[in-house]
């Protein structure tokens, strides 16, 4: 299965089929690489531990009567290995009666084929699986990069935060001694972070329509300067806590047919990135 290192958009799935019987593996050799699969072969329980070991595959076909060592136990091997324990396995077996295909479901397996083989099954039960790991794998995936997104978003929301709590303790100490001249000064400071913590909010917002398909894209003509003296307010602050100038250098004429808040959205997150990244002074 693809995973984040591959490039290749020809990606082809790799599936490992363990049988002591020649004959049926050149059956489902045959069968499963006229579909375009890559098929490797192996005649017994440790062959294809380490054949797995080698090269993770994204499905497995494996008997279940076996010399030396059984379908059953080379099943245990492989959910014992934390590379391989979410390979799916799909039992294959003589042994048609109930007993043994409930034994097979309970150990973990996915599916169960018995012998002699039905082409037609064999391929819509490969794919089916395969098509489940995909999209198990894209899940996985989606879910890695939403934890990692809302862990920047909360380490974003304590900047503005601690901003907000300390300037309003502070009002608070200079409004029980009546010192009011500091009033605009912390006000204003607290404003900004309260901006701050709401434009992160609104990122959020955005990424999560996104995910579901909901952003609603609605161009306009607006003049950029405006979007981009809002921005520049927005960041002021942040960027003053690393001794970094926001410079605006923009003619007031110049306009763009585009959806506001996306483009709002983009030029917040490159100036936010551009501040967080940026050494200070």
């Amino acid at each position: 299965m693809k995973n984040e290192a591959t490039t290749d958009l020809q990606y082809i799935d790799d599936i490992l089929i363990v049988d002591d019987d020649t004959g049926n593996l050149k059956l489902l050799n045959d069968l499963l690489k006229a579909k375009g699969f890559n098929i490797r072969t192996v005649p017994s329980g440790g062959l294809a531990l380490q054949a797995a070991e080698k090269k993770k595959p994204d499905l497995i076909l494996l008997d279940i009567m076996m010399p030396e060592m059984d379908g059953y136990e080379v099943f245990r091997q492989l959910k014992n290995s934390a590379h391989l324990q979410d390979v799916p396995v799909i039992f294959i077996s003589a042994l048609n009666d109930t007993k043994n295909i409930v034994r097979a479901i309970n150990e973990g397996g996915v599916d169960y084929i018995t012998k002699p083989f039905q082409p037609e099954e064999v391929l819509a039960r490969v794919n089916i699986h395969l098509q489940l790991r995909r999209q198990s794998i894209e899940l996985h995936e989606l879910n890695a990069a939403k934890d990692k997104f809302f862990s920047i978003i909360a380490h974003d929301l304590r900047s503005p935060f601690n901003s907000i709590i300390g300037f309003s303790e502070i009002l608070l100490e200079n409004a029980q001694v009546r010192n009011y001249d500091v009033y605009e000064e912390y006000t204003q400071i607290i404003l900004k972070s309260a901006r701050r913590a709401m434009d992160l909010l609104s990122n959020l917002m955005e990424w999560s329509r996104s995910q579901t398909g909901r952003i609603n894209f609605k161009p306009e003509s607006f003049e950029m300067a405006n979007i981009i003296e809002e921005i520049e307010l927005l960041f002021t602050e942040v960027a003053k806590q690393k001794s970094i100038q926001i410079v605006r250098e923009i003619p007031e004429s110049v306009a763009v047919f585009a959806d506001k808040d996306m483009i709002s959205t983009i030029l917040r997150n490159l100036v936010s990135n551009a501040i967080k990244f940026t050494y200070f002074g």
